[in-house]
């Protein structure tokens, strides 16, 4: 079982502008919503769940999904593939930025016919292309029958019959016809070279992988192919080796890392202008994306972001965020309260105390997020600045207890209307402002300008993890650090002292 936040590793990899990078969807509205989605939700307490072993919680995900942030009504067979939409989504925007190249190579793109190989039942990669950019049109390749029966019905029913046109074709050189151009070509390629390891029998993953989390419906037309998902796409290499420029990027997504090497030294020994590979990742799952174009010249074009794998981004920030998992069971046995909202508030009135601004960024039932900022840095060297408060306050102490004569003759030295012992009082006070005060010694900290995000969120029923991501290299690692360690001690500490 998984709930919204349960498989946080990729998600902050998601392409930045799929919608579900930052917002993941809520299961508990989606519930209330669809009473399809309902006869598959898992609920406990106030928390809602879904069993991703379950091929039907899937198939009810992606519909639902779907219809509720794309306005798209989809049957999909559970005897056929099941695609997740933020893959999908991931793949659709990596499109979107080779044709920005072709933009900012002053190739026309103005009439934007895309081709889809292999559409399955759902037409996935049209509906939400279309769905994305509504002037787009595909041309959706496939043989099984009966997946062109429900792809047919599936473009009719969401009213895209001028913009999505099934044809019964297995090659991409059969598609395009000696008049037409085409802006992309994409595909998501049979993974298994035989049924053997389709049903996993043989299989080429790594020992050290996790097993996937989902359950593959897939039929065995659309999961096995001769050789693989690299036989497959050699395939399409040799067709765009006679196509050339007719389509402007070739593409494709591979299950396999260990593919992409091999694709890629093939495309360099045809002589393509570029090559580029990417990631695509959802939870825990990860998909590689090959690209390559036959323009000349269009390289230079190319953003540099775009031409460094993503995983090699990342390594130069080795640390992606600051986190920590707090055991909430005693919270959960003390009362029935929100556990996530009861640890929000404890970390608030903690920063609150520092002087650091807390806005609320976002929320649902699993995860909040804040957005702090600070003008002086309250929280490094606390303990060295409470123990200088008590010796300041030890001496002022002292300087009370000051001895009576001596109060006595200051006393003596002032107008003789005034009272006593005002005037003591008077005397006493100034004689504590001789030393700087608590307020003074807080406000003696560095000037800064100090932001960063927080995330707290219910990973099970008994455990809360807190998280503060490193959103830029520019970010003061040492302030965030220091933050870090302080907020990590006093809900610690508020944990431990439960009763």
């Amino acid at each position: 079982m998984a709930s919204t936040s349960s498989t946080k590793q990729l998600n902050d990899l998601m392409h930045p502008r799929n919608r579900y990078r930052l917002n993941t969807p809520c299961f508990k509205s989606l519930a209330e919503k669809y009473s399809e989605f309902e006869e598959v939700a898992i609920r406990n307490s106030d928390n809602v769940y879904l069993d991703f072993r379950n091929p039907e919680s899937i198939r009810v995900l992606t519909k639902c999904l779907l219809k509720e942030d794309f306005n798209l009504s989809v049957e999909l067979p559970l005897n056929r593939l099941t695609p997740t939409v933020p893959m999908r989504l991931n793949y659709l925007h990596w499109v979107e930025d080779l044709m920005m190249i072709l933009q900012t190579a002053d190739i026309n793109i103005d009439n934007v016919r895309g081709i889809d190989i292999g559409t399955g039942a759902s037409v996935i990669f049209p509906l939400l292309g279309n769905r994305l950019n509504p002037s787009w049109k595909f041309i959706a390749t496939e043989v099984d029958q009966y997946n062109i029966t429900v792809a047919n019905r599936n473009v009719n029913t969401n009213n895209l019959t001028d913009y999505i046109e099934i044809i019964n074709k297995t090659k991409l050189i059969d598609v395009v016809n000696a008049d037409d151009q085409f802006i992309f070509s994409m595909c998501n390629p049979p993974f298994f070279s035989d049924t053997l390891e389709a049903q996993g029998v043989t299989h080429t993953r790594s020992p050290s992988r996790p097993q996937p989390s989902t359950m593959s419906t897939a039929s065995m037309g659309e999961s096995v192919s001769k050789g693989g998902e690299v036989g497959f796409v050699r395939n399409l290499i040799e067709d765009s080796k006679s196509l050339q420029t007719k389509v402007y990027w070739y593409t494709t997504m591979l299950g396999k890392k260990s593919s992409l090497n091999q694709l890629k030294s093939e495309l360099n020994q045809i002589g393509v202008e570029i090559v580029l590979t990417t990631e695509f990742c959802q939870g825990r799952t990860m998909r590689w994306g090959l690209a390559w174009s036959f323009i000349s010249g269009i390289k230079q074009h190319v953003p540099q972001h775009m031409l460094v794998m993503p995983t090699k981004i990342r390594k130069q920030n080795e640390q992606q965020s600051l986190s920590f998992t707090l055991e909430t069971s005693k919270l959960i046995n003390a009362d029935e309260i929100n556990v996530l909202l009861k640890i929000c508030n404890c970390a608030i009135e903690f920063l609150n105390g520092l002087d650091v601004n807390v806005e609320e960024r976002s929320t649902c039932e699993s995860e909040i997020k804040y957005n702090i900022f600070a003008s002086k840095c309250t929280w490094i060297g606390m303990r060295k600045r409470r123990r200088q408060q008590q010796r300041q306050l030890n001496k002022q102490t002292d300087t009370i207890e000051v001895d009576e004569q001596t109060c006595n003759n200051k006393v003596t030295k002032l107008d003789n209307e005034s009272d006593g012992k005002t005037q003591v009082e008077e005397a006493i006070q100034e004689s504590m402002s001789e030393s700087p005060t608590s307020n003074s010694c807080v406000n003696n900290v560095e000037s800064i300008n100090f932001k960063c995000c927080l995330i707290i969120k219910r990973v099970t029923n008994e455990s809360i993890l807190v998280e503060i991501p490193i959103e830029s290299p520019d970010q003061n690692k040492h302030l965030l650090n220091s933050l870090f360690i302080a907020i990590k001690r006093t809900l610690q500490t508020f944990i431990t002292n439960i009763e």
